[in-house]
């Protein structure tokens, strides 16, 4: 099979994906975004993990960079973990009186530090410009501690929306722009018109009926959260709230549903194209499939316990990706550039 079939054949089943992840969306946003976030997220962190490894971090001289990111990436996500309700008393015995609330309000900064330094990795080899972005990161992040707007764009955006759908989009059309075949261009302009349709199509709350056992881990696990805030920065809905009966509410949990699942999706169709399975170990592969069982049976037993585990792959995944999104994006700029080192 040539490479442009194979593209061609990605290309297919990418807008097929986007059909069945909208479907999906639509007629179960609360099962659906759960199902994926617990049985294809862990699959898709460790797979990218695995390709971002065999490519060098998508950076040149990538040590020490990418011991500083995971670092970052796990201080980020190990505030999930002892916010556990059988973990409050280990905190409390550290931090009495205020448990782990107060450190919720500075992780953000995190992300801040890794997308400048992720920035600087792409940009230049210099170690020393390296450092003054670390340090410059540092500053911001410290800055802007507190502040409503970065907290909105760090804590809640940058690693949901941003990520599942911004740079997947990006991601999108810069194969488009690079395949130049129909399929690749049909691609990119559904996946910007989805939205769109979900925000016109008709809709009535009286046809959905959420069972207890989807509301009750989609509130504890705080995914409300999530499209309310973006229907309270784009001026509609309910402000600051989610409710189960409003047609505002649903469309934007669809999107958000939407979003997500073909992140995942989007991911696996394109396998024959970036080779992520390709020269793996039978030792790697068994390793990966043991802490993805492992993974999917925690969130099996205890959703809330699932999410707070694999938040430390979700946010690896996440931060060890900026490199190959600034590539990204820069490739959909100014095109001719490699996404990764080969």
């Amino acid at each position: 099979m040539t490479a442009a079939s194979t593209v061609r054949r990605a290309d297919t089943v990418n807008l097929a994906a986007q059909v069945v992840s909208l479907a999906l969306a639509w007629h179960w946003p609360l099962a659906t975004l759960l199902v994926s976030f617990a049985v294809l997220g862990p699959l898709h962190y460790l797979t990218e993990l695995r390709w971002l490894h065999a490519h060098g971090w998508g950076v040149t001289k990538p040590k020490p960079w990418i011991w500083v990111l995971a670092g970052l990436a796990l201080a980020f996500s190990l505030p999930f973990l002892l916010a556990l309700p059988w973990l409050r008393p280990l905190v409390a015995a550290f931090s009495p009186g205020r448990g782990i609330a107060p450190v919720f309000g500075w992780i953000n900064g995190l992300l801040l530090i890794a997308l400048v330094t992720c920035a600087a990795l792409v940009a230049t080899e210099n170690k020393w410009l390296r450092w003054l972005a670390f340090g410059c990161g540092c500053g911001l992040a410290f800055a802007l501690q507190g502040r409503p707007t970065a907290n909105l764009w760090l804590g809640f955006y940058l690693p949901s929306l941003v990520h599942v759908f911004g740079f997947t989009s990006v991601f999108v059309w810069v194969g488009a722009r690079r395949s130049g075949h129909p399929l690749g261009w049909c691609n990119g302009i559904l996946l910007l018109a989805i939205p769109v349709l979900i925000a016109l199509l008709p809709l009535n709350p009286a046809d959905y009926a959420f069972d207890s056992a989807w509301r009750a881990p989609f509130v504890a696990n705080s995914f409300h959260l999530l499209p309310a805030r973006l229907g309270e920065s784009l001026g509609v809905g309910p402000e600051r709230a989610f409710y189960f009966d409003d047609a505002v509410s649903l469309r934007l949990q669809i999107f958000v549903t939407f979003a997500y699942l073909h992140h995942y999706l989007n991911w696996f169709a394109k396998t024959e194209v970036i080779g992520w399975h390709r020269g793996m170990r039978r030792s790697t592969l068994a390793l990966m499939l043991v802490i993805w069982v492992v993974c999917v049976a925690t969130y099996v037993w205890d959703y809330r316990v699932g999410f707070a585990v694999s938040m430390s792959l979700s946010t690896l995944h996440l931060v060890l990706e900026f490199p190959v999104d600034f590539r990204a994006m820069r490739s959909l700029v100014v095109g001719g550039q490699s996404l990764i080192r080969s």
